[in-house]
């Protein structure tokens, strides 16, 4: 009876603790329509993440699905983005940029001056071969009539060229070079054999002004160069000489002492070999002025129109017979050559063919004077009209580059004027050059 006394006394004590923290049914439906009016006020407890029936995501995935994504009827409000093609260098800035004019990439030619105002370093090597028609005198101890032959020789040059850029309006420009020549047939090789030439120029190089695409240039320069030609001809013709004079002596003393008379020819014959070697030198100088004109991206033009002028002096040696020995005869050759020359370039580059055609013709009226020449060999070789055609092709992918290779032929030149060899016919000239450029 006192157990269950207390068991009631326990039970009715939890039925009061319940009554005071269960709210009555109508205090619920108060809490959820506040709820209902403010979530924020009242946040639902947040969700086991342990547990799966409950919808968990991770922040990331939480932050993707609050933001409310686009639909086909609904555009998104952020801007698309713009698709370009890459951007097209230009030829104008950088590098190689000084050879740039009006959009074009012009290539300095070689046989045309050309007005730009740049700077670059150079390297040019060419094998030539030349043909000169006509008449020699033909190796002979005795006195023989001129025969017609062919003088071949094989030409090999190699120039290096530079320019620098001091001011947008001047640069200074010039080369140095060298060229040997050798005979290419048994006629040549006993007329005028060999020779070597070596020598430089330096020159100048002012901006007029520029009209858009079209510039115009003014260029002075001047040069000197040395050389020496070797030939067996003036040998040959002191022979003659030598040898006739013995035989006048013998004639004129038939009791001359033999031995004395060997030992003279045999001084002879030693001093008359110092005409094997005919030293010379000459300067060179000229004015220019360089148009230049671009026609677009794609084609340019190069005009020059100048006056040159070159001395020579030339001093082959002779076997005097009153002397007994060596003679110097020295005779100088003036050339004067005003000129005219035009340029026109192709370039692919903007099409994307990274490759570029150069073609330069150039027309020389040429007139000679050489002091050793009689009146009638004036009259016959004063002057002449001397044509240069070239064809070059260049790699042009690069502004600062100038890659390529240029083939060119002379013909109408003046006669050669050798030390040792008389008055010959025109010669031609077919030549094939490399050519290397690099600018800044």
């Amino acid at each position: 009876m006192g157990r269950a006394s207390v068991w009631l006394r326990t039970f009715a004590a939890l039925q009061a603790i319940a009554a005071v923290w269960t709210p009555p049914l109508h205090a619920q439906d108060s809490l959820q329509a506040l709820d209902a009016e403010d979530p924020e006020a009242y946040p639902s407890p947040s969700p086991n993440p342990y547990d799966g029936a409950s919808d968990y995501r991770s922040p990331s995935a939480a932050a993707s699905a609050a933001t409310p994504q686009p639909t086909a009827a609904e555009p998104s409000a952020l801007p698309a983005r713009e698709i370009r093609p890459p951007a097209e260098p230009d030829p104008g800035n950088g590098w190689g940029s000084t050879r740039v004019l009006g959009g074009h990439s012009f290539l300095l030619g070689t046989f045309v001056p050309s007005g730009l105002i740049n700077s670059h370093l150079g390297i040019r090597a060419g094998l030539e071969y030349h043909q000169v028609p006509g008449y020699v005198q033909l190796p002979s101890l005795f006195t023989t009539r001129p025969q017609e032959v062919d003088l071949q020789t094989i030409n090999v040059a190699e120039t290096l060229d530079f320019a620098v850029r001091l001011h947008d309006h001047i640069a200074v420009f010039g080369d140095g070079y060298g060229k040997a020549r050798v005979g290419a047939n048994i006629n040549t090789l006993l007329g005028t054999g060999a020779d070597y030439t070596y020598g430089g120029r330096l020159g100048v190089l002012v901006k007029l002004f520029t009209l858009a695409s079209f510039q115009a240039s003014v260029s002075g320069q001047a040069g000197y160069y040395t050389g020496q030609s070797a030939g067996i001809m003036a040998l040959f013709q002191d022979l003659n000489i030598i040898a006739r004079e013995a035989v006048q002596q013998v004639q004129a003393n038939p009791v001359i002492d033999l031995d004395t008379a060997v030992e003279k020819l045999n001084t002879a014959f030693r001093t008359a070999t110092a005409d094997l070697l005919t030293p010379f030198e000459g300067v060179t100088y000229g004015v220019s002025l360089n148009l230049t004109q671009a026609i677009g991206r794609y084609f340019g033009l190069q005009a020059s129109v100048g006056y040159y002028a070159e001395s020579a002096t030339y001093r082959p040696t002779r076997y005097d017979i009153a002397s007994g020995g060596p003679v110097m005869q020295e005779h100088t050759v003036s050339t004067q050559r005003p000129s005219f020359g035009i340029a026109a370039d192709l370039d692919g580059a903007p099409a994307g063919l990274p490759l570029a055609v150069l073609v330069e013709y150039r027309a020389t009226p040429s007139s000679v004077t050489d002091t050793q020449d009689t009146e009638e060999l004036r009259e016959l070789y004063t002057s002449s009209l001397e044509h240069l055609v070239a064809l070059g092709l260049f790699y042009s992918g690069r502004t600062d580059l100038q890659l390529g290779v240029t083939t060119y032929t002379v013909y109408g030149q003046l006669p050669t004027l050798s030390a040792n060899a008389m008055h010959s016919g025109k010669p031609l000239d077919l030549a094939l050059q490399l050519v290397f450029r690099y600018y800044w």
